[in-house]
Formats: structure tokens, C-alpha cells, sequence
């Protein structure tokens, strides 16, 4: 599968692998900032119940001591009134609780809760019938205590649902902090509950004292709880409470009871006043309760709001980061592959014809310090290197096909610069055999044409031979010393009677005429031969040849053949320098020649150690200038 995919496929799923993975994460993490923004939304919505549920829980353990105490008391008809009022309250509260349940989502509640929930109503019908039972005196303080407590734990038990939910710790600890108030006012409704009517008869039965030993150790332990989860804050809720002369009062009467266990003591108060000594104690503890409440149902919402605002910056940072991380992948994705495009392209163009290599030479991308930049130099540097390896083949070629062409051009004037002095040595022998009445004159005219004939065939096959050694590297030289002046003096008679005989001044100039020269001899006349001879067969009538030597400026030996001949242009001069190569071709040529003599004097001038240039114009003439070096001269 990934083969099939283009680098810039592999490169973006190269980012986005990790970054789905980052993303996934970032949506884990958001959703669990979800959930626990939805928890804080449903606790603050179950806390603004509590307040209900509080009440109806005091109305509860209000009417549990005034049923107790109109069970127990003396006093039955000052107890039957608070009875009453306790139960219309309660219903009150109960008709609250109703509502409330009805908005209560059972999906958001554990199992246990739920039964409570759903066993409540025929909760509330037993209540009726224990009411019934207590207004009848048919049922005893045990079971009226037991039931109504069971029924009040029931209402604690929703409230302690609360700590289910996935918030802050801070929280949870407050939750506790009031679940543990919560049992600690129960505790003490208990406590009213048995003293206001197991205090009646002015004496504590055993069993009587166990139980209420029972209760004091709860209510000692769920203030211990209290203190150990709730805040500074929260405890001075209770300040008032701890501190009050009331609480005093019980805590003298607590006291009391317990140190004189098992026996018949007096007691100072009746139930009633019991009943409602407590009952201002645990008032207070109902307002501290509802300030709880209120705290929480605060702090609650500080979370909530904390939390959605944490939703929301997460959610757009995520969003933000995941719409970045595609850009920024995006542009690294095309930063790789846009240069091996522009490669690709360029290579596409060059293949198809659209672009030629010199075209080519500056790639986008190229300046990049980097692998890609890196690519595109080496690319740019291999067009360069293919393009002027091309230059230089298509040089060669052109110098190929021109040495071809010269070639060609050579065997095809090759028979005729052979035939010419051929046919002439061929031809003058037969009038010799042929006629042999001619006159000794006749014979030496024809002897003569022979040799001149002979030596001009002589010459051109030394040519072709001296050019065939200089190519293979086989060209043999020796070194002599001889006089410079005598060697133009030579060359000079040898081809003063030629020029002569065009019609052509051939003169020598020879400023240092004393000079002495180490080197070839043979080799130096044969160029200056080919030179001259050059020099008179492409000069007219009344045209000047002259060889000139001095010492240079740098003390080489400078030696220039002249004439004011035809001349030759740039290109003329460039091909005469080709082996066989001739600005004419063809049997209408009007100068003889195979195209040897110039490509063969440079040859042997540089294996001499020195250097042949040529000036020409055409229609005024040329220049051909031989420089030795100084290490040639014989100081």
C-alpha cells in the first residue's frame, strides 16, 4: 500500500500517524474534562436538593422525638400537640421530596439509591400506619425509633450518593465533610429521641443506658470525622453550637447520666424540657447544615465553572494545534516533495524536448541548506557536468566530422596531387625513350621536370608521413647547434627562385645575425619550408614574403614568415589548422595542397618546446610567428 503512495502521501502520513495519535489523546483528555464538567453540572444540581432533603430529614427526627416522648412522657397531651405539628410539617416536606424525585434521573444514581427512590412512597404509607400505631399507644419506643431512623438513614443515603461523582478532591472532601455532619445530627436526634422519652420515669433502665452510651459514642465519632474533613471555614460554622449554654447544659447532663450507669439517679430535667433542650441544639446545627449547603452548592459551581472553562480552552486548543499540525504538515509536505516535482519536471521537460540542459541549469529550492537543497545543487551541478560534457562532444563531433570532411576531401584530392607529379615523371621518361634524336638540351629540360616532379612527390609523401609520426608520438628529434642566420639563408635560396619565378619579393630580415640555436636543425627547416612555401603559393604577383627573426622582450627567439597574400578570416584560419584541412575543395581548386603544412609546422614546433600562432586578414595577408624558448639560444 505504501508503494502506492506518492512522497508526499508517505510524508503526510508520516505526520499524521503521530498526530491522529496526539489528537486522540487530546480527545481523551477532553473528554475526560467533559465528564467531569458534567459531573460538577449534575452535583450542583443534586446539592440544590439538599436543602429539601434536610428539612424533610429534621421534620423526620423532630417528629420521631415527639413521638417518642408521646409514647413515654408524662405529659401526653402536651407532647400529642407537638406530635401533630411535627407530622404536618413533615408532610410538607414530604410533598417537596415528591416533586423532587420526579426530576431525579435514575441513570445517574447507583442501584441502592434507586431502591431507596423507588421504595419511598411505600415508605411514606408506613409512616402513616406507625403514626396510626403511635396515636393508639398499640407499638413501642424500640420499633418507632428503629423505623423512623431507618427512614431518615434512607434520605442520608442520597446524599451520600454525591460522592460518586468525578470531581475535584477539594470537593469530595467538602462532600464528606458534610455527609459526616449530616450522621452527626442524626446521632443527636437519637439522643433526643430516647432521652425525651426514656427520661420520664426519673430513672435509667439498663438497656436503656447501653443504647444511649451507643449513641454518644457515634455522635463522638462523627464530629471527629467532621473536624478531620471540614475546613476552617466550616467548622466555625459550628462554633456557636459547641459554645452555646444549651450545649453545655446537655454535655453536664451527658456526663451525668453516664457516670451514674445502672442505677435509679434523679434526673434534673423532665422529657419535655429534654425535648426541647436538644431540639435548640440540633436547630442550630440545621442553620450551620443549610450554611454548609450553601458553601458547597458554591464551590460546586466554581468547579463546574472551572471545569467548562477548562472544556473550552481545551477543546480550542486541540482544535487550534490539530488545524496547525495539518498546515505545518501540509508545508513540510510540499517543501520535500515541490523540489523533487521541480526535479521530476525538469527531467520530464529535458526527456520530452520542452527544455534544453543549458536551460536548466537553476532549480527552485536550490539555495535550501538542507538534504533537498543538497539534491537539487547535485542535480543542478550533473545538468552542468551533462551539458558541457555535451559542449565538448558536440566539439568533438563537429571536429570529428571536419577531420571526416578533410579526410574525405584528402582521398579524393589524393589521386590528384599523386597523379600531378606522377604523370609528369611518367610522361617526361616516355618522350625520353620515346624521342632519342632529341638534343642533350631537350633531355636535360625533361630530367629536370623529373626532378622537380620526384622532390615534389617526395615532399608530399614526407609530409604524410612526418604528420603520421607526430599524431603516434613517434616523431624522432635531435639536437645540433647551428648558426640562425645560415638556416634563413638557406631556406632563402631555396625559395628565392620560385618566388622569382611568380613574380614575388622574398625578403630576410635577421636583426640579430650572430645568433647560435641548439635544437633540431633538420626539423626547423622543414617548418620553415612548409611556411614559406605556403606563404608564396597563396601571394600573387607583385606580393611581398619576408621572414623576420629578433629576441623578445623575454629572451625567446621570435621568428614571423610574411606575405601579403590572400589572408583568411577566423574561420578560414581555425580550419586551416585541421589536419587535411583546406578552405577549398574539389578538382576547381586554385591552390594545391593535401592540407598538411600548417597542423604539421605547429606539431613540430611544440615538440621543439616552442609555439606557432597565426594573424591573418583576409586581402592583406598573413602573419605566421614561431617562438622558441631562450633555452633553445646559445648564449
Amino acid at each position: 500500500m505504501l508503494k502506492k503512495l506518492s512522497i508526499k502521501g508517505r510524508l503526510l502520513l508520516l505526520i499524521f500517524v503521530p498526530m491522529m495519535g496526539a489528537l486522540i489523546m487530546g480527545f481523551i483528555y477532553i473528554h475526560k474534562i467533559y465528564n467531569e464538567y458534567s459531573d460538577a453540572t449534575s452535583l450542583e444540581k443534586y446539592i440544590s436538593y439538599l436543602p429539601a432533603i434536610s428539612n424533610v430529614i429534621h421534620s423526620l427526627q423532630k417528629e420521631r422525638g415527639a413521638s417518642v416522648g408521646y409514647l413515654k412522657s408524662r405529659n401526653k397531651n402536651k407532647f400529642e400537640e407537638i406530635f401533630d405539628a411535627e407530622i404536618s410539617n413533615t408532610n410538607e416536606h414530604l410533598l417537596v421530596i415528591q416533586k423532587i424525585r420526579q426530576t431525579i434521573k435514575m441513570n445517574e444514581l447507583s442501584p441502592k439509591t434507586i431502591t431507596i427512590i423507588t421504595e419511598s412512597p411505600s415508605n411514606i404509607d408506613k409512616l402513616v400506619s406507625i403514626r396510626r400505631e403511635i396515636h393508639a399507644g398499640t407499638t413501642d419506643i424500640d420499633i418507632v425509633t428503629e423505623f423512623y431512623s431507618t427512614l431518615i438513614m434512607n434520605y442520608i443515603t442520597i446524599i451520600e450518593e454525591l460522592n460518586w461523582f468525578n470531581i475535584s478532591p477539594e470537593t469530595n472532601n467538602a462532600l464528606m465533610a458534610y455527609k459526616y455532619f449530616m450522621l452527626w445530627k442524626e446521632s443527636a436526634g437519637q439522643e433526643r429521641a430516647f432521652g425525651s422519652g426514656g427520661f420520664n420515669i426519673y430513672e435509667i433502665d439498663e438497656i436503656l443506658h447501653h443504647h444511649y452510651l451507643l449513641i454518644l459514642s457515634k455522635i463522638k465519632m462523627f464530629k471527629g470525622l467532621f473536624m478531620e474533613k471540614s475546613t476552617p471555614k466550616e467548622q466555625s460554622f459550628i462554633y456557636d453550637i459547641l459554645n452555646s449554654p444549651n450545649s453545655i447544659k446537655i454535655v453536664e447532663m451527658e456526663e451525668f447520666i453516664i457516670h451514674n450507669k445502672i442505677q435509679k439517679v434523679r434526673l434534673i430535667l423532665s422529657g419535655l424540657q429534654w425535648y426541647n433542650l436538644l431540639s435548640e441544639k440540633i436547630n442550630l446545627m440545621n442553620e450551620s447544615e443549610h450554611k454548609l449547603i450553601a458553601q458547597l452548592l458554591q464551590q460546586t459551581k466554581q468547579v463546574e465553572s472551572s471545569k467548562k472553562s477548562l472544556l473550552i480552552a481545551s477543546a480550542a486548543l486541540t482544535a487550534i494545534l490539530f488545524l496547525t499540525a495539518i498546515l505545518f504538515s501540509i508545508r513540510i509536505a510540499i517543501s520535500i516533495s515541490r523540489p523533487i516535482h521541480n526535479i521530476g519536471e525538469v527531467m520530464n521537460s529535458l526527456i520530452t524536448g520542452r527544455a534544453m540542459l543549458s536551460t536548466a541549469q537553476d532549480i527552485p529550492h536550490i539555495n535550501e541548506k538542507n538534504e533537498i537543497g543538497r539534491l537539487s545543487r547535485q542535480f543542478s551541478d550533473m545538468l552542468h557536468t551533462i551539458h558541457n560534457q555535451n559542449k565538448n562532444l558536440k566539439i568533438e563531433r563537429d571536429n570529428a566530422q571536419a577531420a571526416n570532411l578533410a579526410k574525405s576531401d584528402f582521398l579524393a584530392n589524393m589521386s590528384h596531387e599523386l597523379r600531378t607529379p606522377l604523370n609528369a615523371i611518367i610522361g617526361f621518361s616516355e618522350l625520353l625513350s620515346l624521342n632519342k634524336k632529341q638534343t642533350i638540351e631537350e633531355n636535360i629540360n625533361y630530367l629536370d621536370y623529373i626532378l622537380s616532379s620526384g622532390e615534389e612527390l617526395l615532399l608530399l609523401v614526407d609530409n604524410l608521413l612526418n604528420i603520421s609520426s607526430v599524431s603516434s608520438g613517434n616523431l624522432k628529434l635531435s639536437e645540433e647547434t647551428f648558426s640562425l642566420k645560415t638556416l634563413i639563408n638557406n631556406c632563402y635560396a631555396v625559395f628565392n627562385e620560385k618566388a622569382e619565378l611568380a613574380k614575388i619579393s622574398l625578403s630576410s630580415n635577421t636583426t640579430d645575425t650572430d645568433l647560435t640555436l641548439r635544437t633540431d636543425r633538420n626539423r626547423m627547416e622543414q617548418v620553415l619550408h612548409l611556411l614559406l612555401s605556403n606563404a608564396i603559393k597563396f601571394s600573387s604577383e607583385n606580393d611581398k614574403v619576408s621572414i623576420d627573426a629578433h629576441i623578445t622582450t623575454k629572451g625567446d627567439l621570435s621568428i614571423a614568415v610574411k606575405d601579403t597574400g590572400i589572408g583568411m578570416d577566423d574561420a578560414q584560419q581555425e580550419n586551416a589548422f585541421l589536419i587535411f584541412g583546406q578552405n577549398e575543395y574539389g578538382y576547381s581548386r586554385s591552390y594545391s595542397g593535401i592540407g598538411l603544412g600548417l597542423p604539421l609546422a605547429r606539431d613540430i614546433v611544440e615538440k621543439l618546446g616552442g609555439t606557432l600562432t597565426l594573424e591573418s586578414t583576409p586581402a592583406i595577408g598573413t602573419i605566421v610567428f614561431i617562438i622558441l624558448p631562450k633555452k633553445c639560444l646559445v648564449l
